[in-house]
């Protein structure tokens, strides 16, 4: 079972369609949060490279534990049940704060 902020993190790189480095993922991932969520699903701490999330990089962890991302410290990328994870299971951006590819 995935919590709805996981749920998000797969339904976002799924509509990225590709691998993203992690620094840009974590720019996206804040933008997302603090500007279509009434309630933001992660919190960021300033970094010299931008907002970090620290729950973010756990949630990562746990996926690819999981197998839903590859095992790649330097990008966010979906496996294959990722991604079939991700569109059975995505979330809803109209009213939720939720997004769909």
């Amino acid at each position: 079972m995935l919590f709805e902020r996981q749920r998000l993190l797969l339904t976002m790189l799924d509509a990225i369609g590709g691998p993203v480095a992690n620094t840009d993922f974590q720019k996206l991932l804040f933008l997302y949060t603090r500007q279509c969520e009434g309630a933001p699903a992660y919190d960021f701490v300033p970094y010299k490279f931008g907002a970090f999330s620290f729950t973010s990089y756990a949630d990562k962890r746990r996926l690819t534990e999981s197998g839903f991302l590859t095992e790649d410290e330097n990008q966010w990328q979906l496996t294959e049940t990722g991604r079939q994870m991700a569109r059975k299971n995505a979330v809803d951006a109209a009213g939720s704060g939720t997004l769909l590819p």
